[in-house]
């Protein structure tokens, strides 16, 4: 028996699976600007030739996205660490955003794991509470993937407990969680 992706249409665009198209209702309803699949890339790796077409490129954070099943393959880990360690592509961004299913909202906020400079880090999204953008955050330095000119008027603008944006956060995922593409509706 095979279990394939069903392809959805959302806003015009083709997507792979019903998941991919949740994330962009979430990248809608987080006001997050997208592209998806807007390059494809040969990249070479100890002289074996790889093929790789990210799902999304988020411009505001310089970052590609990849969308997946529960599982992550190492292949595919492979193709998200080589194209993070050459800082190369539609813009140079130099880290890979991993996004399976779209998260239960609980007491924290939802972790990622990112490809980052050849090598493996996290992210979350957060709300800033002054400007109500939602950032991507690298845990592992607590870096903006964007400039959020509140930083220059609050010495902590960006809310990374989750409680000050519960309600659009929650928001966000439930809207991607309940997204509806059946009988020709299309998002």
């Amino acid at each position: 028996m095979s279990i394939k992706a069903i392809k959805t249409e959302y806003k015009g665009y083709k997507f792979r699976s019903r998941l991919e198209a949740r994330w962009a209702v979430f990248f809608d309803a987080t006001n997050i600007e997208w592209d998806y699949e807007p390059e494809g890339f040969k990249i070479e790796n100890r002289g074996e030739i790889i093929h790789y077409l990210p799902d999304f490129w988020l411009p505001e954070f310089h970052t590609y996205v990849e969308v997946k099943g529960p599982v992550l393959t190492e292949a595919e880990k492979n193709k998200a660490l080589f194209l993070s360690d050459t800082g190369e592509g539609y813009e140079a961004g130099g880290q890979v955003l991993i996004l399976q299913k779209i998260p239960e909202i609980s007491e924290a906020s939802p972790v990622f794991k990112m490809a980052f400079g050849g090598g493996w880090t996290q992210a979350i999204f957060a709300k800033c509470y002054v400007c109500k953008g939602v950032h991507l955050i690298r845990e592992d330095t607590g870096d903006l993937s964007c400039i959020c000119e509140c930083l220059e008027r609050s010495d902590n603008p960006i809310d990374i407990s989750y409680e000050h944006c519960e309600t659009d956060m929650e928001f966000a995922y439930k809207k991607a969680r309940q997204a509806r593409f059946e009988f020709g509706v299309k998002g």
